[in-house]
């Protein structure tokens, strides 16, 4: 049990939540740059790509994307990971498989990365845990 004042400290205070006085202006700020990382990130990407493209690796080769759940962007005028918004919860984890099984389909499955994820990709490496 926390006392009402908790739930405001972790909301407004500063050590709790620097971006407590965030503006409207301050957001935006704070949008763009997180935007702007993203952008280098897939540029990053690209450039792995581009290197298997060249090499002629895709045939033996599986590409996985993930990521944590970040801090939401900024949304509900909020970035610690402390509330279960939906742009928490929902994190990328994309398969490039030589298959191509499901190729562009988006599946409705939850995956617990904690867990389910890496025993299937072990399994799937041929690696026995």
């Amino acid at each position: 049990w926390f006392p009402i004042g908790f739930a405001y400290l972790l909301r407004y205070s500063d050590a709790a939540a620097p971006t407590g006085n965030y503006t409207p202006d301050d957001w935006g700020r704070y949008r763009s740059v997180y935007f702007r990382m993203v952008e280098k990130v897939d540029a990053g990407i690209g450039k792995i790509v581009d290197v298997l493209d060249r090499k002629k690796l895709w045939k033996n080769t599986v590409v996985i994307f993930t990521s944590d759940h970040g801090d939401g962007v900024g949304a509900h005028r909020w970035n610690q990971k402390s509330a279960l918004y939906e742009e928490v919860v929902n994190v990328p984890l994309i398969v490039v498989s030589p298959e191509k099984k499901n190729a562009g389909v988006k599946l409705p499955q939850l995956v617990n990365s904690g867990v389910d994820f890496f025993a299937s990709v072990c399994h799937w490496a041929g690696i026995s845990l």
